[in-house]
């Protein structure tokens, strides 16, 4: 107003730093606390496979979640394909996966009959136990097929691994075929990793004599 004069109060320039401080301090904590929260949402604590004989792997992390499908052969592509190759995938839940899969499986004509196999493999890190994940994931797998459901946990094995992605298999279906190894040491990995899961489910249970001839050969002869 004319003739009021109003006094301008000098600002406080230290209380004002002292904010300053105290917001950066606030963004740093805020920071460090999402970056953690992104780890934990990427670190994985389980290996998820799916074999019939398409080799489908999940990695999923503590709060069973996908972070990541691939699939292992040329025949697991196919059975990806109308899921983006599996990118469509990441961030679900395990068992929602593990149903989507099954259910591609059996549309793509793997679990059509009742001698069909599904091998579920659970592998899990040093410490962290996946027995309930594992029977939760394989009820799963047996609820929407016909396929007898062969269900294991396998431990964190580096020689396994390596193995098992050399011959473009998972690791579940390399643990298989050391059991199959183990019952006759004159057969191969290389060899019994070619096998469909039935085969080497009926390889076992018949004490593993011998290599298979194979379906076809069988079928010939």
């Amino acid at each position: 107003r004319k003739g009021t004069v109003v006094p301008m109060k000098k600002k406080n320039n230290r209380m004002k730093k002292w904010m300053q401080t105290v917001a950066a301090c606030l963004a740093v904590l805020l920071l460090g606390g999402g970056g953690l929260l992104v780890q934990q949402a990427h670190a994985v604590t389980s290996v998820v496979s799916l074999d019939v004989n398409p080799s489908i792997e999940l990695r999923v992390n503590s709060r069973e979640k996908v972070v990541s499908c691939q699939a292992l052969n040329q025949e697991a592509q196919a059975v990806l394909e109308d899921m983006d190759g599996g990118r469509d995938l990441k961030g679900v839940k395990a068992d929602v996966a593990v149903n989507a899969i099954v259910g591609s499986l059996v549309r793509c004509g793997y679990l059509d009959s009742l001698s069909s196999a599904i091998l579920n493999s659970v592998q899990y890190r040093t410490g962290h136990c996946t027995l309930r994940l594992q029977q939760e994931l394989t009820s799963v797998a047996a609820g929407d097929s016909r396929a007898a459901v062969l269900s294991q946990t396998v431990q964190q094995d580096k020689e396994l691994e390596k193995q098992a992605k050399a011959n473009n298999i998972s690791t579940g279906k390399a643990a298989l075929i050391r059991q199959a190894m183990a019952l006759n040491g004159s057969l191969t990995f290389e060899g019994l990793a070619k096998l469909s899961v039935e085969e080497l489910r009926d390889l076992i249970e018949a004490g593993a004599p011998g290599m298979p001839i194979g379906m076809q050969a069988a079928l010939e002869a």
